[in-house]
């Protein structure tokens, strides 16, 4: 039975020329027509073109970043991105009175090993949430922010504040 069985071919013979799956070949061009309209991702809500529900996108979208990515997410609400404050010597003298040079030294470099780190997180969350911003956005919506000023900017450094602030404005025109 095997060498009945060659390339292009099956147990039952050659391969059909013949669509026989119950599609039509014109299906592609249906779904072009009639596009199926974007879906937010799990949790999230889908901001209406016209802007309708921008309160409670805003703060759906809000509360999840926040509860994903934590306090970087706080620029949603707070329209900037939270300051990562380092220690001082003072402020380790005056919070831990009598501290040693080496045990302040050790803990300054710590607490700036702690910040990079944090701050490399931050980057990468950013980005995520810039992706995210792309999802929870209509077509029509998101295609009239791509064309207002900073968009460019804010799509090369990837920057989800900057997007979030053209979101607001293009959809609260509207």
């Amino acid at each position: 039975m095997s060498a009945m069985i060659g390339k292009g071919s099956g147990p039952r013979g050659p391969a059909s020329r013949h669509n026989h799956g119950g599609g039509s070949r014109h299906a592609g061009a249906r779904a072009y027509l009639n596009p199926t309209p974007k879906k937010a991702p799990e949790g999230l809500v889908m901001l209406k073109a016209n802007g309708d529900n921008i309160m409670s996108w805003t703060n759906t979208f809000a509360s999840h970043c926040e509860m994903t990515y934590g306090t970087i997410a706080g620029f949603i609400k707070d329209d900037k991105y939270p300051e990562r404050e380092a220690l001082t010597a003072a402020k380790i003298e005056e919070r831990f009175p009598g501290t040693s040079q080496a045990i302040a030294n050790k803990m300054l470099i710590e607490n700036m090993t702690n910040i990079m780190k944090q701050e490399q997180k931050d980057k990468e969350h950013k980005f995520e949430m810039f992706a995210i911003l792309e999802s929870v956005v209509t077509e029509e919506g998101w295609n009239r922010v791509k064309s207002r000023n900073g968009f460019a900017d804010a799509l090369e450094k990837k920057c989800p504040l900057k997007l979030i602030r053209l979101i607001k404005t293009e959809h609260s025109l509207k």
